[in-house]
């Protein structure tokens, strides 16, 4: 196992997560599936532009991990 998988998870009541822009390039998703992989939460808001409609439109551009954010919040949801 690895220090990721040995971490206990921290626990909030709400986790407030906002312009993510994933399917834009310089997305940061590897930042925020490290933080949803070791967070739980009563509740989960999401805010903003999770996902970057505009720039898609202009270059469509979805890194593997952009899926895996969007895995990772459904898991959370139910």
């Amino acid at each position: 196992m690895t220090n990721n998988q040995l971490r206990k998870k921290q626990h909030y009541p709400a986790i407030w997560i906002s312009d993510v822009h994933l399917g834009y390039k310089d997305c940061k998703a590897d930042y925020l599936l490290d933080f949803l992989n070791s967070v739980e939460s009563d509740t989960l808001y999401l805010v903003g532009d999770i996902i970057d409609l505009w720039s898609m439109k202009r270059q469509f551009y979805w890194h593997p991990s952009h899926y895996q954010v969007l895995n990772s919040i459904t898991k959370k949801s139910s």
